[in-house]
């Protein structure tokens, strides 16, 4: 496969600015791997391709405030994007116009002070003066919305961000502090439909991967040469057990999202066979492209990704490159909604 591949030619006006009104509001496109046919419906009907004998797994990540504006000692304004904790009070962050900011510059953010150190690879480091706790990281920084909905709304001359931002840039199982992006593959879905699900027999699993700020970054050169950026991953007993007793009973499991599809698949790599699957906490580099084999997940639910992007290479990889391709070109034909507040496809 060539990176030319993973291009598609997408009208502006189709990447979503702001979600719908509700969140089960979002039109839904099955992709159908054995029948190779497109299913137009809206996402709420979703339940009529779910049963009892699935497993619905979910990242409960919770996306924080991580992008912080301060000042230095000399009043020069800085933004910066919160990446990483190190530390109790390191970070690797993203410095906007990082060469102005020499190490050692000391910076202040709402009264809290930091000095930023060296570089390493792409990020900057940066030293609080105390440890800050996530709740003092919300109670100053601001949501990391992406860049694509900054530019929509800057051109179309709307609030850059708007208080509905802090509800609908999560899911509603958005848990454990730590994301910068959000699975949004899980905003459409509401508290009503999780309990028409639950009354009709369908199971719950979560799984924890904190989105770095990578998963926006396009592939660049040959595919095989491309180092995807690493993510942190947590999976504890319960659920461990869950998805393990509902694999080997031949119950369905559907993954919300890439990132739930890379967890599940990186515990594949490292335990092989499910029976070995064990609670696991640690870093994920996984790279899901072409001939991939998946040994977990049966079937994804996944919003629409950017051109040159890892996660559409990881969903040609589960349903054919060309399936794919057919099901964009339907989706822009049509004017589905794009990228995170946008629409979404289950390919079962």
């Amino acid at each position: 496969m060539k990176p030319q591949d993973l291009y598609f030619e997408l009208p502006e006006e189709l990447i979503a600015e702001k979600p719908p009104i509700h969140r089960t509001e979002s039109r839904l496109l099955v992709v159908d791997r054995k029948k190779k046919n497109l299913i137009e419906t809206k996402f709420d009907r979703i339940i009529e391709f779910l049963d009892e004998n699935t497993l619905l797994v979910f990242n409960n990540t919770k996306v924080f405030k991580a992008r912080m504006y301060g000042k230095t000692e000399n009043g020069r304004e800085i933004e910066i994007l919160l990446v990483e904790r190190i530390d109790d009070r390191k970070w690797k962050t993203m410095v906007k116009n990082s060469r102005k900011f020499k190490s050692g510059t000391i910076v202040n953010f709402s009264g809290f002070e930091a000095k930023i150190l060296e570089k390493i690879e792409e990020f900057r480091l940066l030293e609080f003066k105390e440890n800050l706790t996530f709740e003092q990281i919300n109670q100053i920084g601001q949501i990391p919305l992406p860049p694509y909905i900054i530019y929509r709304r800057k051109k179309l001359g709307l609030p850059l961000y708007t208080k509905e931002d802090e509800e609908r840039y999560q899911s509603i199982f958005a848990k454990k502090n730590g994301s910068v992006a959000a699975p949004t593959a899980s905003f459409h879905f509401s508290e009503k439909l999780i309990e028409e699900l639950r009354s009709k027999g369908v199971s719950f699993a979560f799984v924890t991967l904190h989105v770095g700020p990578g998963t926006f970054k396009p592939i660049e050169g040959e595919i095989e040469n491309y180092q995807i950026h690493r993510e942190w991953i947590e999976i504890d007993n319960e659920n461990i057990e869950l998805i393990k007793k509902s694999k080997m009973s031949g119950k369905r499991i559907v993954a919300v999202g890439t990132t739930t599809v890379r967890t599940l698949e990186t515990l594949s790599m490292i335990y092989g066979e499910i029976t070995n699957f064990k609670p696991y906490a640690g870093y994920t580099d996984l790279f899901i492209k072409e001939d991939f084999k998946f040994k977990v997940v049966d079937s994804l639910i996944t919003n629409f990704h950017l051109p040159y992007s890892t996660l559409l290479l990881l969903v040609y990889a589960f349903a054919g490159k060309e399936l794919i391709k057919q099901a964009y070109s339907y989706a822009i034909e049509n004017k589905f909604r794009f990228y995170s507040y946008g629409d979404a496809m289950f390919i079962i």
